[in-house]
């Protein structure tokens, strides 16, 4: 129960020397006692409008790519400047594989393990660094993964503050948090989320049902008080001889383009059943 609580330390008030040891490493850890906000990572969701637009596939990749960028060894600073201290947890990237079908990204970045996001938020009180360095599951690369359930009877358990709650703990561990809710089934939730978040990206392709869920979508937002003008668009499997081009599209949808990602399915298949990014495979690959 004590460690359930997060308690980390257990003294004998018998031996002295004890007590004044874990308080001066209390303080010590603390900076003298005084109180200070651990640093605030960002928060990007990926938002597919429906299943199968590879929001998944994205974020698997994206995050990828994040976590190696921030690991790469910092420039070396000007002469006479000392370089910046890194904040809390500013050199790792997670994803949080929230999209359907389940576990899809934990299957593109080839993770397994059963701590699960409604397991997470169990122990959201005793949710502490020991924790995110045992009980969290990591790719190769080192992009920690936190899935959905298997069984999602479990989630009708966690509340709504709670997985609020959790988004900002995790926010004081990783230096970016990338959300997957690419078919995720609670409006309410995925709109707190928008609105919590630093970037939120549309992820779409041309087909028109796609097209019919994006309005869809951006109408439900909307009327859950999402400023549109805090959206991005991504046009993925994008070829101009589809149809309308990402230009019209985020015309017609009021929304700013961000980026629009080439029809890579052949390669990204093969690369999958490999095992493998893409970038790994196609070392050149521009996008």
């Amino acid at each position: 129960a004590a460690l359930r609580a997060g308690v980390r330390d257990f003294i004998d008030l018998a031996n002295e020397n004890e007590v004044q040891d874990v308080v001066r490493r209390v303080l010590q850890s603390n900076g003298g006692g005084r109180s200070r906000r651990p640093g605030r990572g960002q928060l990007i969701v990926i938002l597919g409008v429906r299943a199968g637009v590879g929001a998944s596939t994205l974020g698997a990749h994206l995050s990828t790519l994040v976590h190696m960028q921030m690991s790469a060894p910092p420039a070396a600073p000007e002469a006479g400047r000392k370089a910046p201290a890194p904040g809390a947890g500013s050199q790792k990237a997670a994803l949080l594989d929230l999209g359907w079908p389940i576990a899809d990204g934990q299957l593109y970045l080839n993770v397994s393990g059963t701590f699960h996001f409604a397991e997470a938020v169990r122990n959201l009180r005793r949710f502490d660094e020991t924790l995110v360095n045992t009980a969290l599951s990591r790719s190769a690369s080192g992009v920690t993964v936190i899935p959905l359930p298997r069984d999602l009877s479990e989630m009708r358990t966690v509340s709504h503050a709670d997985s609020l709650g959790l988004l900002e703990k995790l926010r004081e561990h990783f230096g970016v948090l990338l959300a997957d809710l690419g078919g995720f089934t609670n409006p309410e939730f995925v709109a707190s989320l928008v609105r919590a978040a630093d970037q939120t990206w549309l992820v779409t392709d041309q087909g028109v049902g796609s097209l019919v869920s994006l309005a869809d979508i951006l109408r439900d937002l909307d009327g859950r008080d999402v400023d549109r003008s805090r959206l991005r668009l991504v046009v993925n499997r994008y070829d101009e001889r589809y149809g309308m081009t990402s230009d019209q599209i985020a015309e017609r949808f009021g929304v700013e383009l961000l980026a629009s990602l080439p029809d890579r399915t052949l390669a990204l298949m093969s690369s999958t059943n490999q095992g493998r990014e893409l970038h790994e495979v196609l070392q050149r690959e521009p996008n």
